[in-house]
């Protein structure tokens, strides 16, 4: 929820796009969910952990 947060606030402090990285994603409990609602442009993820594709939004890079 933090990187989700972050993007929030960025966003109301006048920010025009956010984009978030993650490094090792494990997208557990309700990370999914909170990431499709946040408000990034783009979200960048690396492949050290495989990332099924029910797992990936449109607006992830990998």
């Amino acid at each position: 929820g933090t990187l989700c947060t972050a993007a929030e606030v960025m966003m109301e402090k006048g920010a025009k796009e956010v984009y978030g990285c993650c490094t090792h994603p494990v997208f557990s409990g309700p990370a999914l969910e909170r990431l499709s609602q946040a408000p990034f442009q783009e979200i960048v993820i690396t492949n050290t952990i495989p990332t099924k594709e029910d797992k990936r939004l449109p607006n992830m890079t990998i």
